[in-house]
């Protein structure tokens, strides 16, 4: 999960760099779990923090060549991977 949420997010925008232009924008897409974190989903929750840190990372370290970073971390969406945290009677909906 490390390789697929963090590192491949890291290695595209640096492989990236040389086109980006001055005014480009990259956005990354991490979750709202990266900043309240479930137990239920703790590996993917601390990926997903990684990536807030990593953007803000990114926003200052790329500021000087005008290329924008922006975080996207969109809410629990009805999916199966969901599942786990929506069938949970301990948790509030």
């Amino acid at each position: 999960m490390w390789d697929l949420n963090v590192k491949s997010t890291f290695f595209t925008i640096k492989e990236s760099l040389p086109v980006l232009v001055k005014g480009s924008v990259v956005h990354v897409v991490s979750s709202v779990s990266g900043q309240n974190p479930s137990r239920f989903i703790g590996v993917y929750a601390m990926t997903k923090a990684a990536l807030e840190n990593m953007v803000k990372f990114l926003a200052e370290e790329l500021r000087s060549s005008h290329i924008r970073v922006h975080g996207i971390a969109p809410g629990l969406i009805r999916t199966e991977f969901a599942g786990v945290i929506l069938k949970n009677p301990e948790l509030d909906k």
